[in-house]
């Protein structure tokens, strides 16, 4: 597969040789390096090449694309187009191609890329209410970059069943009602032509809040990912065609970490900003029984 998407670079290199181009651009504000970002004809436009290796959930690959087209579209805005090229169709299940050819701009099968109109994608206006709508609720979150804060996430070398167990009977000595592996429906549902009752789980609901348990040494860029996708796609559904905002029973979203979420030593605040801006309240899993029943 490596040397299929080589020439697929190689293909898109030589239609963009009289073009302004990056390759693997580095952006702050996103999770990922798309394969090349592009000035085509005063158009900003994204490119990223994909496939499912061996083994590789299609499911949470699509996710995660999705994830990296909210970043792009939050970030350059909804008149910036991103267009993704996939390789080895048969791999891909059917209602992942659907959901992505519904969110992107543009999708591409294979090696059909021969000259500059095969790369030129024109954004999809049916979606600027859903990228405007997150976009708004990004202006809503508090945010408070606390070097005091950000250095309380430690890890401690735990089972992360054994974590959740000892959250759970945090939970339950407050003497609040405690549902466990939690489900709600998403937005994917609404972009797929039969509704399949997509969901997502999370570790507990109480009180009105889904409460979220994560652990790992330092923060990798997939587990990022999924945590922003996941809290984006249970915010929204469609009525009568339109995105809307949904949920008023969720009062929030509480993301208990286990191990060091400091960004990279240009912007120490990247991944609590991100998270805090996508809907997560983020603390240390250690929180005591006080903090997180005010938190509850």
């Amino acid at each position: 597969m490596a040397e299929y998407k080589q020439d697929v670079t190689n293909r898109i290199m030589n239609i963009l040789k009289n073009t302004h181009f990056l390759m693997e651009p580095a952006v702050p504000e996103l999770s990922f390096r798309p394969d090349f970002m592009a000035n085509m004809e005063n158009h900003l436009t994204f490119f990223e090449i994909a496939s499912i290796k061996a083994k590789e959930d299609s499911d949470w690959k699509t996710l995660r694309l999705i994830e990296h087209l909210f970043e792009t579209k939050l970030f350059f805005g909804n008149k910036s187009s991103f267009h993704v090229l996939l390789l080895n169709r048969r791999e891909w299940k059917p209602y992942c191609l659907e959901l992505l050819e519904s969110f992107f701009d543009r999708i591409t099968y294979g090696f059909e890329v021969e000259r500059f109109r095969d790369l030129y994608a024109v954004p999809k206006e049916v979606n600027f209410r859903l990228w405007n709508l997150e976009r708004d609720f990004q202006r809503s979150r508090p945010f408070f970059d606390d070097e005091r804060f950000l250095g309380k996430f430690q890890y401690r070398c735990i089972n992360g069943k054994e974590l959740e167990n000892e959250v759970f009977q945090k939970l339950l000595r407050l003497g609040l009602h405690v549902r466990r592996q939690h489900s709600v429906r998403n937005l994917k549902n609404y972009y797929l032509k039969r509704d399949i009752d997509l969901r997502f789980y999370f570790d507990f609901y109480v009180n009105g809040k889904i409460i979220e348990v994560k652990s790992f040494r330092a923060l990798k860029n997939i587990t990022l990912q999924d945590l922003l996708v996941k809290s984006r796609l249970i915010r929204y559904e469609k009525r009568d065609g339109t995105v809307e905002r949904i949920h008023p029973e969720l009062r929030g979203m509480i993301l208990l970490v286990n191990g060091d979420i400091m960004g990279p030593n240009y912007d120490k605040f990247r991944y609590l900003r991100m998270l805090t801006s996508a809907g997560w309240d983020v603390y240390p899993a250690d929180i005591n029984l006080k903090k997180l029943g005010e938190l509850i």
